[in-house]
C-alpha cells in the first residue's frame, strides 16, 4: 500500500504544481496590468482619495440611519408617556355621579341563583359620557401648550369636543 499511495503522491504533485504556476502567471498577469494603468503617482493618490471619500460617505450613512431610527424611537416612547399623563389628567377631572346605586328587591327575589339582570334603559341612560368639555378644555390646553404636541377629544359617537 505504502507504494501506492507514492505512486498517487508522485502522479498527483505535477497537476497541483501546474495549477499553482498557473495561478502565480495568473496574479502576475493582473498585477502588471494594474501597476502599467495606475502606475502614476497622482493617479494612485486621486483612486485612494476617491476611494477614502466614498467608505467615510457610507460609514457616516449608516451612522446616522441608525441615529435617525433611535431619535424616532425615542419620540413615539415620549408621546405615549406623555398621552399616559394627559389621559389621567383628563380622567381625574371628569365627573361621574354614581353616588347611588338602585337595587330593586323584587327583581333579586324573581332571579334563580346563579342568573342575572339585564341593565335597563333607565341604567344605560345614567351612563353617560363622562368628559365636560368646559371643565376639560383648560385642564388640556394647560398640559398640551408646553410640549407643542397637538391633542384632540372625541366623544362616544366620534365627534370631535375639542382640539
Amino acid at each position: 500500500m505504502s507504494a501506492e499511495t507514492r505512486r498517487d503522491r508522485i502522479a498527483a504533485a505535477p497537476s497541483s504544481r501546474g495549477r499553482r504556476k498557473w495561478l502565480r502567471g495568473r496574479a502576475r498577469l493582473a498585477w502588471r496590468f494594474l501597476t502599467a494603468r495606475f502606475s502614476s503617482s497622482l493617479t494612485r493618490r486621486i483612486v485612494v482619495l476617491n476611494l477614502g471619500g466614498l467608505v467615510v460617505l457610507m460609514i457616516g450613512f449608516l451612522l446616522l440611519n441608525q441615529f435617525r431610527a433611535d431619535i424616532i424611537a425615542a419620540r413615539v416612547q415620549s408621546l405615549t408617556t406623555q398621552a399616559d399623563i394627559i389621559s389621567a389628567a383628563i380622567a381625574g377631572s371628569a365627573a361621574v355621579d354614581t353616588d347611588t346605586i338602585t337595587i330593586d328587591p323584587d327583581k333579586l327575589l324573581q332571579l334563580a341563583p346563579g342568573q342575572t339582570v339585564a341593565p335597563s334603559p333607565s341604567d344605560e341612560d345614567a351612563i353617560q359620557f363622562s368628559i365636560n368639555p368646559e371643565r376639560v378644555g383648560p385642564v388640556l390646553h394647560r398640559l398640551v401648550t408646553p410640549t407643542h404636541t397637538r391633542a384632540r377629544i372625541y366623544d362616544s359617537d366620534g365627534r370631535r369636543l375639542l382640539d
